[in-house]
C-alpha cells in the first residue's frame, strides 16, 4: 500500500475517533452565540481536506517538498507552517484541563498539520468561544 493512502487512512482514523470522544460539545451543532462559526470552521475542514485530496492525486507530496525545500520562499512557507501549529498546540493545551487530550494531539498536528488544526477548531468551536470571548 502507498503511503498516501496510508496516510488518508489514519487521516480517517483520526476523524473518527476525534468525533467519537469528542466528549460533551456536539460535534455539528452550535450552541454559542455565534453559531455560523462552526458551520464556517466545518466547510473550512472539508474543503481544505476535499483540494489536500485533490492535490494528492495530482502531486507526490514528498517530492513536493523536497522541491519547496530547496528554495528560499519554500523553507519560509514550511517555517511558518510549524510555527503557525506550534502556536495550535499550545492554544490546545490552554483548552484543556487535562495534559492527555493536548498530547493525543500533538502528533496529527505535526503529521497532519491545518487538517488536524482545522479539524479540532470546528469540533471544539463553542467552548474555543467561550475560552477567547468570556
Amino acid at each position: 500500500m502507498r503511503l498516501d493512502k496510508i496516510m488518508w487512512l489514519a487521516f480517517g482514523g483520526l476523524v473518527a475517533v476525534a468525533i467519537i470522544f469528542n466528549g460533551d460539545e456536539h460535534p455539528f451543532i452550535s450552541s454559542s452565540p455565534y453559531p455560523a462559526g462552526k458551520y464556517i470552521a466545518w466547510l473550512a475542514f472539508l474543503a481544505f481536506s476535499g483540494y489536500s485530496y485533490h492535490c494528492g492525486k495530482n502531486d507526490n507530496l514528498f517530492k513536493m517538498i523536497k522541491v519547496m525545500m530547496g528554495r528560499g520562499w519554500g523553507r519560509q512557507i514550511g517555517m511558518d507552517l510549524y510555527i503557525g501549529i506550534t502556536l495550535f498546540i499550545l492554544l490546545t493545551f490552554v483548552h484543556q484541563d487535562s495534559m492527555l487530550i493536548p498530547l493525543l494531539w500533538v502528533l496529527p498536528a505535526l503529521i497532519f498539520v491545518n487538517l488536524a488544526s482545522l479539524l479540532y477548531i470546528a469540533l471544539h468551536y463553542d467552548s474555543l468561544v467561550r475560552l477567547l470571548f468570556n
